[in-house]
């Protein structure tokens, strides 16, 4: 998995071998979905696996930092709106291999619904942050919120605890844009940022409590 990360990164960078990937990859947001679609592959097989008899299952945890690298590569342009309307063309490849690549990898203990909702919480990221730019910054956020939302409750209907994780981390990564970002025209007053880290914290807590009873719930029918 590490070894295909350096190897992408350097067929990127390499302009000489007959395999170079630059002309295709050369800018940094086609850059950033390829190793996108690269994690995105990794954890695939690695949920294919937990199913499997043979020695690709004692390589499951590859879908954690696999997840994680995903979600924080596409956070940052549906968040904070980075993707330029221009790259959109040289990204319709890598768009369109992420719905793709996670229904031919579906693994056979989930059912199609859980599994189209799961195809439509990865896959819109992208897209949205290229349609989103220059746009409504709290609608992002707000896109964020709603990916963070499904993932938790894609973890608690499928009983899958890591998924319901997931979907923590992405609803605190959107609330973090939404006190840097869409109140950012506010921070010159300390007191708006005093009462901004108070919510944040109490946000924070609520949704660890909300956690905490999503995982015993699930413990609880397994």
């Amino acid at each position: 998995a590490v070894a295909s990360a350096v190897l992408l990164g350097a067929l990127a960078d390499n302009r000489e071998s007959w395999l170079s990937l630059h002309p295709w990859l050369g800018g940094d947001a086609e850059l950033m979905a390829a190793f996108a679609l690269l994690a995105l592959l990794w954890w695939g097989l690695a949920e294919r696996w937990r199913g499997a008899s043979g020695i690709c299952r004692s390589y499951t945890w590859l879908s954690i930092p696999a997840m994680l690298c995903f979600l924080f590569m596409v956070q940052v342009p549906l968040l904070y709106q980075c993707i330029r309307p221009e790259w959109g063309a040289s990204l319709v490849p890598l768009l369109v291999a992420v719905p793709l690549l996670l229904v031919v990898l579906k693994p056979k203990e989930y059912a199609w619904g859980d599994w189209w909702l799961m195809v439509l919480l990865l896959a819109a990221p992208l897209p949205l942050g290229l349609a989103l730019y220059h746009g409504s910054e709290l609608l992002g956020v707000l896109c964020g919120f709603g990916l963070g939302g499904g993932l938790m409750y894609l973890g608690h209907h499928a009983r899958r605890i890591a998924w319901l994780n997931y979907g923590s981390l992405v609803v605190v990564l959107a609330g973090i844009s939404l006190v840097a970002d869409v109140l950012d025209s506010l921070t010159e007053s300390g007191l708006v940022l005093i009462v901004a880290g108070l919510v944040m914290l109490g946000l924070v807590w609520l949704l660890e409590k909300q956690r905490r009873m999503l995982v015993k719930s699930i413990r609880e029918n397994q």
